[in-house]
């Protein structure tokens, strides 16, 4: 394929629904599905699910969804075309759940630099939100560590969709391109800080875990911990001052989360909200009484 989907009536016919009705999409030799992390607080509450994408090849075998992406990066017309995909069966998901809580989901920023160069930034994300009944205010737009030609234009692309209630997070600072200049421009709600600074401050390289908190106060960004694998780095994470947390101690992805929501995402329900985000508490989203979410 030469030509860059830029559009939902140019998406709809790379996308399917198996027999469970999940929507999945089909890019060459491709399948691309949705799974669903849960990003808790310290106590235990669920805060969002980031969508995860899963990379099947077309005979069925299991692909390194990572080693994909990377082998895009070259790549542009495919990179888009996979992160646009991506997103629209992570979108249909995660309204087709209803899941009563906030969604994180993945962007490259060459996407958002070709939705600017076109002048259709807001129309294509926002368009899809209200076609399938979501709320912007639940969406963080998680901009990956690529780099990118044009970080002002990235910026001022977020900001055009911020002012409609959707939010941003930088994933995986102190990776890549999600430097500090980056996220001091940006000025993202989130701030995710990658798994490599959670071990290195337990080697006792504590610099850079510190200058990424301290970044993140500077901008008054909440502070997502990834790569809780275990209960000691639960706890450091904790001690830390984390705000949020992810990992496969505190919820595994999965496809379908195991519980049943009492209401809609949409509907805005009850939970504590802070400025437009939603977050739901364990017992009363009707999930385990474990503190953590248990996929």
């Amino acid at each position: 394929m030469n030509n860059i989907l830029r559009a939902g009536q140019e998406l709809d016919p790379y996308i399917r629904r198996s027999e469970d009705g999940a929507f999945f999409a089909t890019y060459k030799d491709f399948v691309l599905k949705s799974a669903f992390q849960p990003i808790v607080t310290p106590d235990g509450e669920i805060f969002a699910f980031e969508a995860l994408l899963r990379v099947e090849h077309a005979s069925g075998f299991c692909l390194d969804t990572g080693s994909v992406i990377e082998s895009y990066l070259e790549h542009t017309v495919d990179l888009i075309n996979v992160d646009r995909l991506s997103r629209n069966v992570h979108l249909r998901n995660f309204a087709r759940l209803g899941l009563p809580t906030n969604l994180f989901i993945n962007v490259t920023p060459i996407a958002l630099l070709d939705s600017a160069a076109r002048q259709d930034t807001e129309s294509l994300l926002l368009t899809t939100l209200s076609a399938m009944n979501l709320n912007p205010s639940c969406i963080y737009l998680e901009v990956l560590e690529h780099p990118c030609d044009d970080e002002h234009c990235l910026t001022r692309t977020l900001h055009s969709l911020r002012r409609h209630g959707v939010k941003v997070a930088v994933d995986d600072y102190g990776m890549g391109a999600s430097s500090m200049s980056r996220t001091t421009a940006m000025r993202p709600d989130v701030l995710k800080i990658s798994k490599p600074l959670l071990d290195s401050y337990v080697a006792g390289d504590t610099q850079p875990m510190i200058e990424a908190l301290s970044v993140a106060a500077a901008i008054s960004a909440q502070v997502l911990i990834e790569g809780i694998e275990d209960q000691p780095s639960c706890e450091l994470a904790k001690a830390l001052g984390a705000d949020l947390l992810q990992g496969y101690f505190t919820g595994r992805p999965c496809s379908i989360p195991a519980y049943r929501p009492q209401t809609d995402c949409k509907l805005l329900p009850s939970g504590s909200v802070s400025g437009g985000a939603v977050t739901g508490s364990v017992s009363s989203l009707t999930v385990p009484k474990s503190p953590f979410y248990p996929c």
